[in-house]
């Protein structure tokens, strides 16, 4: 069973998710509510509140350390739910699945170009730049890679396109 790995991922983390605002909701909404909810937590133990885009329907804190991470939550516990203009926002500590999805598909095309090219990874990944937050790839300066939001699948273009059949052997392999 894969239960424990689960436990696993969830101490090691700094994140928790504040989840259910309407879509769209603007960025600099969603996170002085946030900070609210943060009343009373040292500025030192945050390291950022950020959402994943401009409009968003969640808010995220980035904690120094799983501690602190950790102390907010227990300190925090039975008080998980908050109302915000109607809407209930769930805070936890799990990772959101779509962004899972969209980091492990950003480390898949870095992985499938290593592959493709020698299996030297300190060497290729000089020539990668990758943006797991955004799904991004790029390769020797081109976009190779891009997620798409709408159906949650990784699109190879340019130099990696080539590549699309060893970068879904790679995916479905998990």
């Amino acid at each position: 069973g894969g239960g424990k790995a689960g436990v696993k991922l969830e101490k090691r983390s700094r994140t928790v998710f504040f989840r259910g605002f309407k879509k769209d909701t603007p960025e600099d909404a969603i996170k002085l509510f946030v900070r609210q909810k943060l009343e009373g937590v040292s500025k030192e133990l945050i390291d950022d509140v950020y959402t994943f885009d401009p409009f968003a329907d969640k808010g995220v804190v980035r904690f120094t350390t799983e501690e602190a991470m950790w102390d907010f939550m227990v300190e925090k516990k039975g008080n998980h739910r908050h109302d915000y203009e109607g809407q209930v926002i769930y805070v936890n500590v799990d990772q959101i699945p779509e962004v899972a999805a969209k980091e492990r598909a950003v480390r898949k095309v870095v992985r499938t170009i290593i592959e493709m090219n020698g299996g030297d990874g300190d060497q290729v990944k000089q020539t990668i730049r990758a943006r797991y937050k955004s799904g991004l790839v790029w390769w020797n300066n081109e976009r190779v890679a891009e997620w798409n939001q709408e159906s949650e699948t990784m699109t190879l273009l340019g130099a990696a396109a080539v590549y699309a059949e060893k970068f879904n052997l790679l995916m479905n392999n998990k």
